[in-house]
């Protein structure tokens, strides 16, 4: 058991000792704070397995995030990476979405992943050329922040997805 504080209690006739009590942490409290972490180890280990194991992300996309995370200290957080890209990138080709709707494009590395086959990322795996779309996806993405807007519409126009990823600066635009 671990202890924590005295615990201040009046003194009583029935126990002589009450003063000298010790308040302790239940083990179970202990252990699923020591699992939590635990799993947060875990999830990184799992992370970082999928990336040594998987193809590498398109130049493109790689280029993106090195800017993106230069320009926002927040990047980590927000911004999709290669294991997302990726899977965003199979979803749209298993589904052979043609027409994407993304709220929230940040700097366009989800848009930029949606609208690339899901071949790119994974150009050893030969199982996978059948599931390659035959027509070109079309994404419409919003973003409110003006900042990230601007290097998503720089980082498309100056990508092969130019005529495929629309941005817009708000929702209502998109609606019209």
């Amino acid at each position: 058991m671990m202890k924590l504080k005295q615990l201040n209690r009046p003194h009583d006739n029935k126990n002589e000792n009450r003063n000298s009590e010790k308040l302790s942490i239940d083990p179970i409290v202990v252990d699923m704070k020591s699992h939590a972490m635990s799993h947060s180890s875990f999830q990184n280990a799992v992370l970082q397995y999928c990336e040594e194991i998987s193809d590498q992300e398109p130049e493109y996309l790689r280029n993106l995030r090195v800017e993106t995370i230069a320009n926002f200290h927040s990047a980590k957080r927000m911004l999709s990476g290669p294991s997302q890209g990726a899977f965003l990138s199979f979803l749209a080709t298993l589904h052979q979405a043609q027409t994407i709707l993304e709220l929230g494009t940040f700097t366009g590395y989800s848009a930029m992943s949606l609208a690339t086959d899901f071949q790119d990322f994974t150009a050893k795996n030969t199982l996978l050329k059948s599931l390659q779309n035959s027509t070109q996806r079309i994404i419409h993405t919003c973003e409110i922040d003006a900042r990230a807007r601007q290097i998503a519409e720089s980082a498309i126009s100056r990508s092969i997805f130019k005529d495929n990823v629309q941005t817009f600066s708000d929702y209502a635009q998109l609606l019209c």
